[in-house]
């Protein structure tokens, strides 16, 4: 029998994503943070700047060890005094990449950092902003290393959306392995330096995800400039400084990659040029199932036409219209499913029945 393109119902492949409380999309099976379906490299939907490394990207970040990792990787080629600050901001090419890095002062001075925050606005003015830095975690569970794009900042007298069109471009730019979640940032002004304090904070706050001292001043100025802004976050502990201590070096390595890559990311989407494939439509797509030696009524066959076509994702690789011819083969016990990457499929001896 034959099938088209189309006729498969609706949520037959696969399953729907579906929001959490916070607005997050999240798979129903695992709970894990839904990663969008990837958007064409010539999309509309990003600035026409985001692929030009001749445009400079600033980072700003807090530990100087976390300015050394990125300082280390960038072949500085000037730097120039930013009024109120301690340091310099510092210019170069990051992989190819003209980018400005500057440390800023940390949030337990809110009112210098503000101050300092809104010099940089002023003297650099920024197209993006990428705040890199860590954070502890409010879930006791979540591994050491884990990196969130944060979503939305919560401080003790507001809150505030991130905006901005490139969460796509960070989980594609994820390395293999990496944790990359969305999540909710909530600002203090204190160190947080025991699991009772981090418990404290988080029962006043329970939908946060990670507590840190910076985002919420950082965000509020960068809004009012018109910057978007992007912040990564790499979790070091869960209210232990000595944990925070001895993770640091291997997690700002990892926050350093994820922006290094997505960097190039960005790149790519100037360098690569979308090639339509040639079609398939005049061509069909074979699955091949064995029977029990019977012809098969109408129903059980639309019936396993319509699992085979959600099994293979058929619909996914074929194009609308596109024919899907089902082969059933009399010989032997039911058989299941089983694909190859060509594009054929055979089937797989099965002991037992549908």
């Amino acid at each position: 029998m034959s099938l088209r393109m189309g006729s498969v119902p609706p949520g037959a492949i696969g399953s729907a994503a579906e929001p959490d409380a916070k607005g997050t999309q999240r798979s129903p099976a695992t709970g894990v943070p839904a990663i969008p379906v990837r958007r064409a490299w010539n999309d509309a939907s990003l600035p026409t700047w985001a692929g030009d490394p001749s445009i400079r990207i600033h980072i700003v970040c807090f530990d100087p060890r976390e300015v050394e990792a990125f300082r280390s990787r960038t072949r500085i080629e000037s730097q120039r005094e930013v009024a109120g600050s301690r340091f310099p901001l510092l210019e170069g090419s990051l992989d190819g990449r003209k980018v400005g890095i500057l440390r800023l002062p940390f949030g337990n001075k809110p009112e210098l950092l503000r101050m300092v925050f809104k010099s940089f606005i002023e003297s650099a003015r920024p197209v993006m902003l990428i705040v890199a830095g860590t954070c502890l975690t409010c879930k006791v569970d979540l591994p050491t290393g884990t990196i969130f794009s944060v979503v939305e900042v919560v401080s003790e007298t507001h809150r505030r959306r991130i905006e901005h069109p490139f969460s796509e471009e960070i989980l594609a730019a994820a390395p293999h392995g990496q944790w990359v979640f969305p999540g909710v940032s909530f600002t203090t002004d204190t160190f947080v330096e025991t699991s009772e304090q981090r418990q404290r904070l988080s029962e006043c706050f329970p939908d946060a995800d990670i507590i840190q001292m910076e985002d919420s001043h950082l965000v509020d100025l960068a809004k009012a400039a018109g910057i978007p802004t992007i912040i990564l976050r790499g979790v070091t502990d869960a209210g232990s400084f000595s944990d925070h201590i001895d993770n640091l070096p291997e997690v700002v390595s990892s926050v350093v990659t994820l922006v290094r890559r997505f960097l190039r990311v960005l790149r790519q989407q100037r360098d690569l040029k979308l090639v339509a494939n040639p079609t398939t439509r005049h061509l069909a797509f074979r699955l091949t199932v064995r029977t029990v030696g019977r012809s098969l009524p109408l129903p059980l066959a639309v019936s396993l036409a319509t699992k085979a076509l959600s099994w293979f994702g058929v619909s996914r690789i074929l194009p609308e219209g596109s024919r899907v011819d089902l082969v059933f083969c009399p010989i032997g016990r039911l058989g299941s499913f089983g694909g190859a990457p060509s594009g054929s499929a055979v089937s797989i001896e099965k002991a037992d029945s549908w």
